[in-house]
């Protein structure tokens, strides 16, 4: 690694400094460095100077760490500089804190110096490598256009927006939902948008429904949808059933009643074993069920996560709390190494990533990623 930057180092601690001086300073001679004592002095600086990166402690006196990070994100100049957070403490609300505040990643203060040196270099070598690593800023819009990109699609078409509003209020937890209300609509949302799924029923332009369902039917067997007709009653239902042979299609009655309807689509649909989120520069993934299933779901994620680093998102928490993989059940007994697969993937694209609501022994190669709270670590 080769740094050519002029980074800010703001720590209450003078021994602290000159330890990050040198560590860096040993292996890119050509860095420049300014040093601050508190949070104040580093704000004068910042907005006097002009700095690549800051290494920034969280407890000092005058302004704190998440005072002074919060001040940069707020000023339009530096809003989009890379922070380096440093954290005395392993307390997991603290490092949540952190990482949701948009910083470029962090290192956790230590005795072992070699060990804490060695991940402040890695972290400022990626952000040499990509100085977009800060992230950029985002409003509400923008994050819910992100999130709806992540999570898993339902296209709802139908003229009833009472039925519409039925099928979002049981499912809008699992999916992204668009609502339409005619076919013409629905076949240029998909076009554009590749939904997981689609739920066609009564439309306004039934009519022209001969002329799109084939090209529907094309898009999804070429995007791996599932469309399900919705018909208004069994008889009807019955008749499509005997005469369908694509593996795409489905079908259902109309129903008002919201656990009908959920045990209908259930029997045919798989809820996603994902769930994103976004809390300030962090993608939120709560996974279920021993999710990622196999190599294609691993592929699936990998792209999705990528998809919101791409967008300035560059860390990710994993939750594991309904991470319930079967373990009398052979094949997930591959789900831990799934999920290190994907893990092991995405590193590169990502300042920081963290696991929680699950432990895994010492000798998985996912225990590195899950954050000890400092009275076990004392333990």
């Amino acid at each position: 690694m080769s740094l050519q930057s002029k980074i800010l180092i703001v720590d209450d601690e003078p021994g602290f400094r000159k330890l990050i001086l040198k560590a860096i300073s040993r292996e890119n001679p050509e860095c420049e460095f300014e040093e601050a004592e508190d949070g104040e002095n580093a704000l004068k600086k910042l907005t006097s100077e002009n700095f690549n990166t800051v290494i920034l402690d969280v407890n000092m006196p005058v302004m704190d760490g998440f005072e002074v990070l919060k001040s940069i994100r707020d000023n339009e100049k530096i809003a989009d500089l890379p922070v380096i957070m440093c954290t005395g403490s392993n307390d997991r609300d603290e490092v949540m804190k952190i990482i949701g505040m948009g910083v470029s990643g962090y290192i956790v203060k230590s005795t072992d110096t070699d060990s804490m040196t060695q991940k402040l270099l890695g972290l400022l070598e990626k952000i040499n490598k990509n100085t977009s690593n800060s992230g950029i800023k985002q409003d509400s819009i923008e994050i819910e256009r992100i999130v709806k990109a992540l999570n898993a699609k339902m296209v709802v078409a139908d003229e009833d927006i009472a039925f519409r509003k039925q099928v979002n209020s049981v499912f809008r937890k699992y999916y992204s939902i668009v609502e339409v209300e005619n076919v013409k609509v629905l076949y240029d949302t998909c076009f554009k948008q590749k939904p997981d799924i689609i739920i066609l029923g009564r439309t306004s332009d039934t009519y022209d429904s001969k002329v799109v369902m084939p090209k529907l039917s094309h898009i999804a067997r070429e995007n791996d949808m599932v469309i399900v007709r919705v018909f208004p009653n069994k008889k009807f239902l019955d008749i499509f059933k005997k005469e369908n042979n694509d593996q795409h299609a489905a079908g259902i009655t109309r129903t008002m009643n919201s656990e009908l309807l959920e045990s209908q689509l259930r029997e045919i649909i798989t809820i996603p074993g994902f769930l994103f989120s976004i809390e300030g520069r962090t993608i939120r993934v709560e996974l279920r069920n021993g999710c990622p299933e196999d190599e294609k779901s691993v592929n699936k994620l990998k792209q999705r996560i990528i998809t919101g680093t791409e967008n300035g998102i560059k860390n990710v928490c994993f939750d594991l709390s309904d991470w319930k993989p079967d373990s009398n059940d052979p094949e997930t007994g591959d789900a831990e190494n799934r999920l290190a697969e994907l893990v092991e993937s995405i590193k590169e694209s990502c300042s920081g990533i963290l696991i929680e609501g699950m432990t895994f022994a010492d000798t998985s190669p996912l225990s590195k990623y899950i954050l000890k709270d400092a009275e076990n670590e004392k333990s």
